[in-house]
């Protein structure tokens, strides 16, 4: 048996619902990217995220959550009121309607080209518990850096943060158990022959 024939049950390991998105929502991407991580103290990490982008016909839905800290969990909901006044602030020209498009390439690009296109969560450090901040897409040429868009980011509640911890505790226990028969199976393959 080859693991490739596990590919469809590595896919449909997070059969549950994943809290990170909402019943309505169609999901643009949903994939692992680098995350610079600006804390106000310290110095910048790069971490690995996850980001999770979805939308219906009146809302554009971004999740961003690590499976190295189970507390990292931000995210933004953007209607068009709230993209009305970042694309007067920020100078954009897309309609509200393209913004879906634009983050999913933007998003894209930070994946697969991340030493030109940056995603920059920088952390503000009014809150006792940090639980706000500024998502940055950046992208850099010539070692000369450009604002593409910038967006305020939020914690959670509590509540949403525990479901989250608890799908996704789920789902790292479905792949180790699909990853568990695979060596079973394969092993077993190894003693008939």
């Amino acid at each position: 048996m080859d693991l490739l024939e596990y590919g469809p049950q590595l896919k449909l390991i997070a059969s549950g619902h994943n809290p990170t998105t909402r019943h309505s929502h169609h999901i643009l991407f949903d994939k692992p990217l680098p995350l610079e991580w600006q804390k106000p103290t310290g110095p910048p990490q790069t971490i690995l995220v996850w980001a999770t982008l979805s939308t219906n016909l009146s809302v554009t839905r971004l999740s961003l959550t690590s499976e190295e800290d189970l507390f990292f969990q931000y995210e933004v909901e953007l209607d068009e009121k709230m993209y009305a006044a970042m694309k007067t602030s920020q100078c954009l020209t897309m309609s509200f309607r393209d913004l879906p498009a634009k983050l999913t390439h933007l998003l894209q690009d930070c994946a697969l080209n991340g030493s030109r296109y940056l995603a920059v969560l920088k952390e503000d450090g009014n809150g006792c518990p940090l639980n706000r901040g500024t998502l940055h897409f950046i992208t850099r040429e010539m070692d000369i850096f450009h604002s593409l868009m910038q967006f305020p980011v939020l914690r959670p509640s509590m509540r949403a943060m525990k479901d989250n911890m608890i799908y996704r505790y789920n789902a790292a226990k479905r792949r180790l158990r699909v990853m568990y028969n695979f060596f079973q199976e394969s092993g077993a393959a190894v003693v008939l022959h």
